[in-house]
């Protein structure tokens, strides 16, 4: 069964429903972090952003990349299959990996972390799951919402925690209990599907949506691993302190990243979505002017960054994180590229160019890994690497973006061939 859809927003104004929202919760956590690295030591701060880290990387396996099938088909009761075929993945996928970190002692002795980074997954994925019924019904309002509650509710249980002496462990039951908030205001949007689900229909539903779990899974995964390298290289390399070190600079680099590029990249994907369904607009324009505006807001918010963070964040957060600092200055040089492939980097997967997409991540994997292993040679230390491996990190995007970019022009020229 078809149902009438809520009509889009423009564009515009759906970017600003998300970002009022985004601005809001990334406020809330930067007014928060000053006390949250008073409450809390660096080491628990490493812990926490480890557990990030592998929470993040795992995400893409625990719902099979079906978050972006979803926003595909016209049938509510296709729709429901694949929200149930995901959410069935990532209990499963979400409880294996708490198994594994238990047995691997990866959390040292403190089988609590291995069960919070379970549960962490687990939400964390059914959030990811209900976020693209809200886009296909235009609700954007709703995305804005979620994103300041789940920032508001995670961070006050943070600092409530750390109040009461809770070390790594209420920093990531905090992390936990945001997505939570997210899933309790997202819920209606699966309620109201209509259309029955079964097993065989969940079966049939990923056959049909295949690319997804198949091919764009390892693709995100991918795409995930080669920017958390860094923090796996001061994890390993330098120890807990230089991972939370690492961990408090992404989180200042995540502000304009989460609050424009989240918020643009969820409305560019939901009307270029809507475009392909009903072979409308300009799909070249959009991913162009899409992308200029955000490397131009990038580019301010890098060299923002790259000034005043070294005098700034140790005057903030404490005399002790003054390298995270020199850390965020060496991020700087990749702001603008992230925030502009976290708003377009699913466009290749919308129209299922798998096999490009694998090749893009790949070679950015052996880019990036390649700088590491140059840094590692060389023996530079842990702000220097950061310096290679982030500048490795731009150059990839930039080839991503144009492949992209050439992808894209082809796909519309086929387009225009068919109409």
């Amino acid at each position: 069964m078809v149902r009438s859809r809520h009509v889009p927003r423009g564009g515009t104004r759906s970017a600003l429903l998300i970002g009022a929202g985004t601005l809001s919760g990334q406020l809330v956590t930067l007014v928060a972090l000053p006390f949250l690295t008073r409450l809390y030591s660096v080491d628990a701060f490493g812990a926490y952003s480890l557990a990030l880290t592998i929470s993040a990387l795992a995400l893409p396996f625990a719902v099979m990349r079906l978050d972006k099938a979803l926003l595909l088909p016209r049938s509510d009761g296709t729709v429901k299959s694949l929200l149930w075929a995901g959410a069935l993945m990532a209990l499963v996928t979400a409880s294996v990996l708490g198994l594994i970190t238990w047995l691997l002692g990866v959390f040292g002795p403190h089988p609590k972390l291995a069960l919070l980074l379970a549960l962490l997954l687990l939400l964390s994925s059914i959030a990811a799951l209900l976020v693209p019924l809200a886009s296909r019904d235009g609700r954007y309002g709703s995305l804005g919402l979620r994103a300041a509650a789940q920032s508001g509710v995670g961070t006050g249980v943070q600092i409530a925690m750390g109040v009461g002496g809770a070390t790594s462990v209420g920093l990531i039951a905090g992390a936990a209990s945001g997505p939570l908030a997210g899933i309790v205001l997202l819920a209606p949007y699966a309620a109201t599907l209509k259309g029955r689900t079964s097993p065989r229909r969940m079966l049939n539903a990923v056959r049909r949506y295949w690319r997804f779990p198949i091919v764009f899974m390892p693709i995100a995964f991918l795409a995930l691993f080669s920017q958390q390298i860094p923090l796996f290289l001061g994890a390993t390399s330098f120890g807990l302190d230089a991972a939370g070190m690492i961990g408090l600079a992404e989180r200042l680099v995540a502000v304009p990243v989460s609050l424009l590029g989240l918020a643009v990249g969820a409305v560019f994907e939901g009307e270029f979505a809507r475009d392909l369904r009903t072979g409308g607009g300009n799909l070249v324009r959009r991913y162009q002017r899409t992308s200029v505006t955000l490397a131009l807001i990038g580019g301010v918010s890098g060299v923002t960054l790259a000034l005043l963070a070294p005098w700034g964040v140790p005057i903030l957060f404490g005399e002790e994180w003054r390298q995270a600092g020199y850390v965020a200055q060496a991020m700087s040089i990749v702001v603008a590229t992230r925030l502009v492939l976290s708003a377009t980097r699913n466009m290749t997967q919308l129209i299922q160019q798998g096999a490009n997409s694998l090749v893009l991540e790949i070679t950015r994997v052996v880019l990036v890994l390649s700088s590491a292993g140059v840094s590692a040679i060389l023996g530079l230390d842990l702000v220097a690497s950061l310096w290679v491996i982030y500048t490795a990190l731009a150059l990839a995007d930039a080839i991503a973006w144009s492949w992209g970019l050439r992808l894209l022009r082809r796909h519309e020229a086929v387009r225009t061939v068919e109409n």
